[in-house]
């Protein structure tokens, strides 16, 4: 094998390489997104919950997030206003 042939192999290998790492990489980036869209969307339907007086173990059931968290997006959500 010609050392034109192995360095363009090798090269050829790189290139797979670095596409694979970047594919990789931006799918654990969607992944992430999704995760904090889904979160935010939660954090809000918590919100409109609370003001519909739902308690917060109903809350918590629905949504999925803990009392604590959603404690702490009412706590916010006063302080804001």
């Amino acid at each position: 094998m010609s050392k034109e042939y192995a360095d363009y192999f090798s090269s050829l290998r790189n290139y797979r390489d670095t596409n694979n790492q970047l594919s990789t990489k931006l799918q654990e980036g969607i992944e992430i997104g999704e995760k904090r869209g889904e979160k935010r969307g939660k954090i809000e339907i918590a919100r409109g919950m609370k003001q519909d007086s739902i308690s917060l173990k109903n809350i918590a059931k629905y949504t999925g997030l803990t009392i604590k968290e959603i404690e702490s997006i009412v706590t916010k959500t006063c302080n804001d206003k």
